[in-house]
């Protein structure tokens, strides 16, 4: 099945030391395991084992093209004009999915120019937090295909339990031979069961996932059956204390250069589940990797190690998927995973001579920043710390354990940074904290240790 390609304090400071400009960062950091997908709502995991899709060129479209074309509604029949549709189709001949996207008219309606193909799919967009396809459509070249996209109602009930129970929001996917089914879903209250429905396409689903965090979801089985305008007889009902979860226990607070080496713990995982780890990394699914698949003794905590590829892009999450997938690699329904902030800090020189003056450079991940567009400047603190030192632990005061306070300063819009000239006084670690936002938890870059002879 296809799966949508989709946080200081005031210290002494060291006299020997120039200041950075600025003022100390506040805050207090995020719980790494909870919450909904900081970036945009849109962004999704990529295919794993999927070539990367592409634009269709014209002339594909020119060799052999038929015509696909439908009408939008919501549950209730009212046309929605101005939404995205999009087709994909899949290519024997070069392995890749190919693709283009239109916008309905005032009426709902579309008429798309789609590459013939055996394995069609069309995908639409109704609003920010729902998408649904027809999938397995066969177009024939010169043809002209109905393709229309009516859904109806599920009734979704969830109660909250298990050791995360702060989730806002629930986000279902509904799983079939020939439609597929995803909506977020904000919880009304802090009550439990979560009570809301959502909008499905019409046809019969016989597998389903609900995630209440982005690490944390449980699947099971249908059938489902939807009806076009009508509420399905089917209520989809999970309870969170039985769901599966991942989190990252090292580097403690989930950040780091490229090339770190990162431990997660699956928790709740039934003996025999095997995961297919992937990761890709905002702000474009780049720096795509297969991890391997990794199978479940059954322990209420098991440990898996990923280091993120050299390739990863810093001022941006890496996100580590764990997708279910039966003994032939079938994926099955839930996907869960986890986001590492990569981050970066370099000092323009490793070795100096006492009284030598450097500056230190860095990239860290801030809230609106994505691609081309700059985002929200973040404030970051500089720390040092004689002879050699692993990252701070303690995250309100570093100073306890013998880090000092360089310096403060704010970042640019893209996150990136640059000090005035530093001195140190003789060898020793440098690390750069950095304040959270609403995409982002604060946390620390990783070391870097400068030898004054």
């Amino acid at each position: 099945m296809r799966r949508m390609r989709r946080l200081f304090v005031a210290a002494t400071v060291c006299a020997a030391f120039l200041l950075v400009a600025g003022g100390a960062a506040a805050g207090t950091q995020r719980h790494v395991n909870g919450g909904v997908h900081p970036g945009p709502a849109a962004a999704p995991a990529p295919d794993a084992g999927l070539s990367k899709a592409r634009f269709a060129p014209l002339g594909a479209r020119l060799a052999a093209t038929a015509t696909v074309a439908g009408t939008l509604y919501d549950s209730d029949h009212n046309a929605l004009g101005g939404k995205t549709v999009e087709w994909d189709s899949w290519s024997t001949a070069d392995q890749t999915w190919y693709w283009d996207t239109t916008t309905t008219a005032a009426d709902g309606s579309y008429s798309m120019t789609a590459l013939a193909t055996s394995v069609g799919e069309v995908w639409a967009y109704p609003d920010d937090d729902t998408m649904f396809a027809r999938l397995d459509q066969t177009w024939s070249a010169g043809g002209s295909y109905s393709v229309p996209l009516y859904p109806g109602r599920v009734a979704v009930s969830a109660t909250r339990g298990g050791p995360w129970t702060g989730s806002s929001s629930l986000a279902v996917h509904l799983y079939g031979d020939a439609a597929y089914s995803h909506q977020d879903l904000a919880a009304p209250d802090a009550s439990s069961p979560i009570d809301v429905t959502m909008t499905a396409l019409d046809g019969t689903y016989d597998a389903a996932s609900v995630n209440f965090f982005y690490d944390e979801g449980i699947e099971f089985g249908g059938p489902v059956a939807v009806t076009s305008g009508a509420a399905s007889a089917t209520t989809i009902t999970v309870d969170e204390a039985d769901a599966q979860r991942v989190w990252s226990t090292a580097p403690r607070s989930a950040s780091g250069k490229p090339g770190t080496t990162v431990r997660l713990t699956r928790g709740n995982f039934p003996a025999g589940w095997k995961n297919l780890i992937t990761g890709y990394s905002d702000p474009d699914y780049s720096a795509q990797k297969t991890f391997g698949v990794k199978t479940s003794q059954g322990g209420a905590a098991e440990s898996v190690s990923v280091k993120v590829p050299a390739t990863a892009k810093p001022g941006y999450g890496y996100w580590i998927g764990f997708q279910h997938v039966d003994a032939s690699g079938n994926e099955l329904p839930l996907y869960v995973e986890e986001m590492f902030q990569v981050c970066t800090m370099k000092p323009s020189k490793a070795s100096i001579t006492k009284g030598t003056r450097i500056r230190i450079k860095g990239v860290v991940p801030t809230e609106g920043h994505w691609g081309d567009q700059a985002g929200r400047r973040k404030a970051i603190a500089v720390w040092w710390h004689k002879g050699t030192a692993g990252v701070p632990t303690n995250w309100d005061k570093p100073q306890k354990q013998g880090w000092v306070l360089v310096g403060s300063m704010k970042t640019t819009g893209t996150g990136s940074y640059t000090t005035p000239s530093l001195k140190p006084p003789r060898t020793g670690t440098f690390v750069v904290q950095y304040a959270g936002d609403d995409w982002y938890w604060g946390a620390f870059t990783s070391t870097a240790r400068v030898k004054v002879r």
